[in-house]
């Protein structure tokens, strides 16, 4: 078993050969946010945690161990259509082959548990 501190230890399937890898995912912020990117993201990030922030901000490339991946999204007429135009978002998923993930937004629930569905499959 690995540790990622001296109190939680990572079971040995879960760390695998690369590490342990974080997507974080967000469509509704378009900046960085303090929770998100420096209590989260940043400190995994120097804990050796392979960490990808994947949102609509402007941001690309590397940032403080953090890769950026953007998200072209534009904002959908009403929630009703932004709940279906979110399916689109489940390739982007499957593109980061992250260990874990982290849905910011509660709208992406439904996003969640389809691609939990689709990656147990």
């Amino acid at each position: 078993t690995a540790h990622t501190a001296t109190w939680m230890p990572v079971p040995d399937e879960l760390v695998g050969s690369k590490g342990i890898a974080l997507c974080h995912f967000s469509t509704a912020h378009n900046e960085l946010k303090s929770r998100s990117f420096h209590r989260e993201c940043m400190p995994l990030a120097a804990a050796g945690f392979r960490v990808r922030f994947v949102s609509p901000a402007s941001i690309t490339g590397q940032r403080r161990g953090v890769d950026f991946v953007a998200l072209p999204l534009r904002r959908p007429a009403s929630r009703v259509r932004g709940l279906f135009s979110s399916a689109a978002l489940i390739p982007v998923l499957l593109r980061q082959e992250a260990t874990l993930y982290h849905f910011q937004d509660p709208q992406l629930f439904p996003v969640a548990v389809s691609y939990t569905h689709l990656r147990a499959h």
